[in-house]
């Protein structure tokens, strides 16, 4: 049997710290034990250099943003054999190799007629990189995360059309696709509120 497993893929806004070591030591022990049981596993790490967060970050430093990318994607990746982590492969989205898979798959789901253009509006967190439902705010739009104000805004983006997956979801997760099964429950209830589709750019970001 196949089993894969990731890691969270870490920003490289900062260093690593403990939490980062925590996320691989976990999905590690998975791997291994998976491997134990005689599966085929693929243990993936690695790091997100794209994002709003990132650039702020470097422009804090005096730096380019791919400037602080090469510095932490290095820390990240001198971590694995600190912690002893039997990840099978360290992958960067800046690496022409994930570029390139990224751009087949937009296409792909593009040319399947699942993409349109349209105009996005809400509130949005800087540091999350991310616009935030009336759900996921705090009192005065803020954000629950990072405890800030959010900002409004509005922007053309380019959106993927999840809402019509919604019964294909609904029949998927009838069966043991998640693990475990805690999470299959929140997965559940969550496409059960009905999906939106979400948009695939940012108008602002370039």
């Amino acid at each position: 049997m196949a089993f894969y497993i990731t890691t969270p893929i870490f920003y490289v806004n900062a260093a690593p710290h403990l939490g980062h070591a925590y996320t691989t030591i976990a999905a590690d022990v998975i791997a291994r034990h998976r491997r134990r049981r005689g599966e085929e596993v693929f243990f993936l790490t690695g790091t997100d250099e794209h994002g709003e967060p990132v650039a702020q970050a470097a422009d804090t430093h005096g730096i380019t943003p791919k400037e602080l990318a090469d510095r932490n994607a290095e820390k990240f990746k001198a971590l694995m054999p600190i912690l002893h982590a039997s990840n099978d492969f360290f992958i960067r989205t800046s690496d022409d190799e994930h570029k390139a898979k990224v751009q087949e798959v937009l296409t792909r789901v593009k040319d399947n007629g699942f993409v349109y253009k349209g105009l996005y509006e809400g509130w949005y967190c800087p540091r999350c990189a991310d616009f935030k439902s009336e759900a996921e705010q705090g009192p005065d739009h803020t954000c629950l995360i990072h405890r800030i104000a959010l900002t409004r805004e509005e922007e053309e983006n380019y959106f993927f059309q999840l809402s019509a997956f919604q019964e294909r979801l609904e029949q998927l997760h009838e069966t043991d696709f998640v693990q475990p099964s805690t999470r299959a429950y929140e997965a559940k209830a969550f496409i059960a509120q009905g999906l939106q589709d979400i948009s695939l750019t940012r108008g602002k970001i370039t």
